[in-house]
């Protein structure tokens, strides 16, 4: 008798109720759970979102970058040069070397003539790092603000945020000058009480001309003299 070769694929029945394997190929394993089944049959589409997609808005929140970087405690050198150049300082790189390197330098050369003021008691000292990637020195807001203002009032993304002082207000402030000039035994109209004044203003990053100092401190001795 001869005997039958059974051929591969092909389901092997057994006794008693009837039991089916697939004649499919095995569930890939690698495959996850939720599409298989019913929905190897069926494409899954993707579903669809209504209006426009909704930004991102990344490290700042609901904030501009503009924002974020007036609301921090202090800039360095190289966060000032790029708010120089109208550059948001988290830019990666730099977009325009020549334009950097020219704010970089009107920065340095302020610095080291006393006119922008920079914060010189750090909690510690500078890293080697720091020093490379111009992390300082540092500047506070205020004082950077005003400077920059000034010299880049075309791409500087903030104002001096300065209110006019009325009459009453001026008026007061011209007293009180008169009289701690008077207390400390100075007379305002002085050469040499002018060039204190100069010297001191450069000192805090404040120069004025000589002009501007001596017509300032005439409207205060005047003032004092009225108020007699």
């Amino acid at each position: 008798m001869t005997k039958t070769k059974k051929t591969p694929g092909i389901s092997k029945r057994t006794s008693g109720a009837s039991r089916k394997t697939s004649g499919t190929a095995e569930k890939p394993s690698g495959i996850p759970k939720m599409i298989l089944g019913t929905a190897m049959k069926t494409p899954v589409t993707p579903k669809k979102t209504s209006g426009t997609p909704k930004k991102t808005s990344g490290t700042y929140g609901k904030r501009t970058w503009q924002e974020y970087w007036r609301q921090q405690d202090a800039w360095t050198v190289r966060e000032l040069a790029f708010l120089c150049c109208g550059w948001n300082p988290s830019t990666r790189g730099i977009p325009d070397p020549t334009a950097f390197n020219e704010a970089l330098d009107m920065v340095m050369r302020a610095v080291r003539v006393h006119v922008l003021p920079i914060i010189d008691d750090l909690a510690w000292p500078a890293t080697r790092y720091e020093r490379i990637h111009y992390e300082i020195p540092a500047f506070k807001l205020s004082q950077a603000i005003r400077w920059a203002a000034k010299k880049f009032p075309d791409r500087f993304p903030y104002v001096v945020d300065e209110k006019p002082l009325d009459t009453r207000e001026r008026t007061t402030l011209q007293l009180i000058i008169a009289a701690l000039a008077r207390h400390a035994k100075l007379d305002l109209t002085e050469p040499k009480t002018i060039n204190m004044v100069i010297k001191e203003l450069k000192v805090i990053g404040e120069a004025r001309d000589r002009k501007t100092i001596s017509t300032h401190l005439e409207a205060v001795s005047r003032c004092w003299t009225r108020s007699k």
